[in-house]
């Protein structure tokens, strides 16, 4: 395992010409991995956080996954939880509903719950999707 993280860490470091050397699906396998194992690498989980923070991972439903996994194993960035929040308001801002059904919403309030991360505007959104 500690050789898969390593792999993963210098895929993101090198990045590609998006600046990102891992699908969000590939990010989201080594994460899942990490989680299993009950071994969080703190490099990777902060690679992957500033991967939210510079607006590199985009998709809501990646963004739900991967706030999941940072919120079993503990790993809390105010930053990148205030970026994962301006991401998905911006998409609800953009009219994008359709990547919020009912299963994202109530995923995303757990995980900012568990989190402790709370975005009044954020959460508004999100109580209107439900109603």
């Amino acid at each position: 395992m500690k050789e898969l993280v390593e792999k993963a860490s210098a895929y993101i470091s090198a990045g590609t010409s998006q600046g990102i050397g891992l699908s969000d699906h590939q990010i989201i396998t080594v994460l899942h991995t990490l989680l299993s194992n009950k071994k969080p690498d703190i490099n990777f989980l902060n690679q992957v956080s500033d991967l939210i923070q510079s607006s590199k991972i985009q998709k809501i439903n990646s963004l739900t996954n991967i706030l999941y996994v940072f919120a079993k194993l503990k790993y809390r960035n105010q930053e990148c939880l205030v970026a994962a929040a301006n991401t998905m308001k911006r998409a609800i801002d953009n009219g994008d509903w359709d990547e919020f059904p009912i299963k994202v919403v109530c995923r995303n309030l757990w995980n900012f719950y568990d989190l402790n991360h709370y975005d009044e505007e954020l959460f508004k959104n999100f109580c209107e999707i439900l109603s």
